[in-house]
């Protein structure tokens, strides 16, 4: 670019006449980064961003090559070619940890409150699990504990819930609020051969598997009862997260029996994607109340006492999914009609070895107005439900 300057010239006689105008010349700087172009290795770079002499802001380098700019890499000498993690810092890809990230999660050690946390666990910003703290000293860990604000020096239990509190806390209703409940299945009143489990990426960092025998025919057994509240009455979809946690079979350790005593407990079909019976298609609990208004055939399998069995589909038998379904070969989701509000039940009882469920929804679907939708119900950065 070039600048057009007028200069004034003052004479010995004291008087001014001007002089001709005066050509600058500036060297080009398309980023403006106060780097001319001719001497700018580093193109676009963004505005205000500061620069070194090249004209490069550390966002634009990768001094050791790894693939982390050096903004973001807090190694910035790692060996040529070796693998590194979301820091920039190597890792042994046999299965060790960096030697700056001792337990590799993601949080240096210089920075590290929690070393040795569990793989897989998720911490916060100093590296610490829900397994590693216990925010009410209650000598129970935050990732069970599910009375996480029990008074300084008050005993508690394995839950970390006071001896006289704990089953008022967990005989209390989740409350439904704008069409939706979500419930932890480690904040409910389990027992029997239902096991708290910890990490596996699961929300919360707990879940329950369930680990007594077999119980293909015979619903009922350890059985978990959930209290809820509906404010709004309608039609709910139930799903819940759950994992095959034994073996690589996607169809073992893969279900569950399932109630609830609302006035109209069924499944229905609502994708072509497998069976032949059409959309719509509605599937009853056998054995069921009269206070089960559910019209509708048998389901394909096992059902039985108004019980549904509740099984995931897919692979890898590994990963948590949101699919609940009942009807062998033939998926139906579940459903749950609600005619007044009031207290309910929410019934689960083990049938298969090694099934692991993390939490549950009931979301209000299929009614003409005030709906909830299947991804706000199932996203993990919902809260649990309040208790009433």
């Amino acid at each position: 670019m070039a600048l057009l300057l007028s200069v004034s010239i003052i004479g010995c006689g004291g008087s001014d006449s001007a002089g001709p105008p005066v050509i600058v010349t500036q060297a080009p700087d398309a980023d403006s980064d106060g780097v001319n172009d001719a001497q700018d290795t580093c193109a676009n770079t963004s505005a205000n961003a500061t620069v070194d002499s090249n004209g490069c802001a550390p966002t634009q380098l990768d001094n050791d090559d790894d693939g982390k700019n050096n903004a973001i890499d807090q190694c910035p000498a790692t060996p040529q070619g070796e693998a590194v993690d979301i820091l920039g810092c190597g890792i042994d890809t046999q299965g060790g940890a960096s030697p700056d990230d001792l337990d590799n999660d993601s949080v240096l050690n210089a920075n590290d409150s929690c070393d040795a946390t569990p793989r897989d666990e998720l911490v916060d910003a100093v590296g610490c699990s829900a397994s590693q703290k216990d925010n009410d000293a209650d000598g129970v860990s935050d990732d069970i504990d599910v009375c996480d604000t029990t008074p300084n020096g008050e005993p508690v239990d394995i839950r970390g819930c006071g001896i006289n509190s704990e089953t008022q806390v967990l005989s209390s209703a989740f409350v439904e609020r704008d069409g939706l409940l979500v419930i932890e299945l480690e904040s409910t009143n389990y027992d029997g051969d239902w096991q708290l489990r910890t990490g596996r990426l699961s929300s919360g960092n707990a879940y329950l598997m369930y680990q007594g025998n077999n119980n293909f025919n015979l619903p009922g057994v350890d059985v978990i009862t959930v209290p809820i509240v509906i404010n709004q009455p309608g039609i709910y979809r139930f799903s819940w997260l759950n994992i095959i946690g034994e073996g690589d079979s996607p169809t073992e350790a893969n279900d569950s029996w399932l109630q609830i005593n609302s006035e109209n407990f069924y499944a229905k079909k609502i994708s072509n994607a497998q069976g032949d019976t059409p959309l719509g298609h509605i599937v009853c609990p056998v054995g069921r109340p009269s206070s089960n208004r559910c019209e509708g055939e048998a389901p394909e399998g096992s059902s039985s006492q108004g019980w549904l069995k509740v099984y995931r589909t897919g692979s890898p038998v590994d990963d948590w999914v949101w699919r609940s379904f009942t009807s062998d070969n033939d998926p139906h989701a579940i459903f749950a009609e609600f005619d007044q509000a009031g207290q309910y039940n929410i019934l689960i009882s083990g049938r298969s070895f090694g099934h692991g469920i993390d939490r549950l929804v009931l979301y209000r679907s299929e009614n003409p107005n005030s709906n909830v939708s299947e991804e706000t119900a199932i996203s993990l950065d919902r809260a649990e439900s309040s208790r009433e």
